[in-house]
């Protein structure tokens, strides 16, 4: 039996610990170690940075799935940060056991990050005022903030290095299996419309990397022309700032301004 170097991250809700139980016993019993919360994170740990080192470092594979219960009753953007750590979906299970084909209510995810370097992590919503302006906020510091939004919103997060990864300011990795995979996200923090060669850009860079999803927020607009290219893609998405302001007080409750210049009269 081959013994292999690393682990196999598993992603799974509490209420399937049963079938996580076999799901690591098939693993372990190929040789294949395996990376689970209830034996590898202690009380009083970070678990965000845990699982985070766990993913990055010498993961395997990450095993995002889940039953089909589970999959009825999730909200893709409103779960709770405790099970954003993890899904678990029986076809897996049969997937390793019999080599049957994958289902369509399922996958299994596999995330290479090695050509990504991140960058130590900021707390922006402790730090803001009571009513920030985000505008005043630095890039790096709004990257950080909707960095935090998208942990908040059930998701593992990091804020890379501007140097290594010019056109990445964000990678986040969503574990559900029907809508999950590996999100890019770009934020721009402007004061007038985003053009459509930034969205052609993210395009193109999705593909690049290969991506599930690229994500666009600004503290802005995009044109109709740009709204138009979104919808007939299907793999972006933008979040303008009107909608980033909602996001922010829902998930991070920070109530924040963007204080946009006013136009001129001539």
């Amino acid at each position: 039996m081959e013994d292999f170097a690393g682990h196999a991250f598993i992603s799974y809700v509490r209420e399937d610990s049963g079938e996580v139980d076999r799901l690591q016993r098939i693993l372990e019993a190929a040789g294949i170690p395996v990376w689970r919360d209830t034996a590898n994170l202690w009380p009083g740990e970070n678990w965000s940075v845990k699982i985070k080192d766990a993913i990055t470092r010498d993961a395997l594979v990450f095993i995002a799935c889940r039953t089909l219960a589970s999959i009825h009753r999730a909200d893709l953007f409103g779960e709770d940060r405790n099970r954003a750590a993890g899904r678990l979906v029986a076809a897996v299970l049969r997937l390793l056991g019999s080599g049957a084909s994958a289902p369509a209510e399922g996958q299994r995810a596999r995330f290479d990050l090695s050509n990504y370097r991140f960058v130590e992590e900021m707390d922006m919503a402790a730090e803001l005022d009571r009513r920030p302006d985000l505008l005043a906020l630095t890039p790096t510091e709004l990257e950080h903030l909707v960095r935090q939004l998208f942990e908040a919103m059930g998701m593992t997060s990091w804020v890379t290095q501007a140097s290594t990864n010019e056109r990445v300011d964000v990678v986040a990795i969503n574990d559900d299996p029907i809508a999950g995979g590996l999100y890019i996200i770009q934020v721009k923090r402007y004061t007038s419309v985003v053009g459509l060669e930034s969205v052609y850009a993210l395009a193109g860079l999705i593909e690049e990397k290969r991506a599930t999803k690229g994500v666009l927020v600004t503290t802005s607009w995009v044109g109709k022309a740009s709204r138009d290219f979104v919808a007939r893609h299907g793999r972006i998405q933008v979040i303008e700032g009107r909608e980033l302001r909602y996001l922010l007080k829902e998930h991070l409750g920070v109530d924040a301004e963007i204080n946009l210049p006013r136009p001129r009269r001539d």
